[in-house]
């Protein structure tokens, strides 16, 4: 098993037996349902509430070194607890406590990655919202090859509906129509 996977698989199998959902984002999910790229560390959104960060700085530590010097400053600021594993791969934990980060962990799959080892992934519309809100052209990049590899077995639906209540919130009315013409660019059907 390549090292990346190893440590998804720590840190899944950690997270289980603590009783946290979660989902794999970033550079790995898009290697599931987009174009493969390189990626040196793992990404997993958690849901975890404000008043749980505590509790996951203190259960972390007990099987992976946090990296920042006082973890419990660095994660009530960015929401993030960056760590390592014992072979010194980097894992960032995302703590996910929104509506819409919340229901994407709920519907999260597990995919077979390797033969015998599944990986509990964001689901392609929920990995495209998280890219798609982002404004660095890599993870614009990853939006095309999502939509060029899933998008005709995508829920465009679902896309819409969560569109357009982020439009309305982070105040970007222009992101339906940015879809719209993504789709038309990069999808076979929708």
């Amino acid at each position: 098993m390549i090292p990346l996977l190893q440590a998804v698989k720590q840190v899944q199998e950690f997270l289980e037996r603590e009783g946290w959902s979660f989902m794999v984002v970033c550079g790995l999910a898009v290697a599931v349902w987009g174009r493969v790229r390189a990626t040196l560390d793992v990404d997993i959104s958690v849901a975890v509430h404000p008043n749980e960060r505590q509790r996951l700085v203190e259960r972390t530590r007990l099987y992976f070194t946090p990296v920042p010097d006082d973890p419990e400053k660095f994660i009530a600021r960015t929401n993030i607890l960056p760590m390592v594993t014992a072979s010194g791969i980097p894992v960032d934990l995302i703590c996910a406590w929104t509506d819409m980060e919340e229901e994407a962990i709920r519907r999260a799959r597990s995919v077979e990655v390797e033969p015998g080892f599944t990986m509990r992934v964001a689901t392609p519309e929920d990995l495209l919202l998280m890219k798609f809100i982002s404004e660095r052209p890599r993870d614009r990049e990853d939006v095309e090859g999502i939509l060029l590899r899933s998008g005709a077995d995508m829920d465009h639906d679902y896309v819409r509906k969560w569109l357009g209540l982020l439009a309305e919130s982070l105040n970007l009315p222009s992101l339906a129509d940015e879809y719209e013409e993504y789709l038309r660019r990069n999808s076979p059907e929708h």
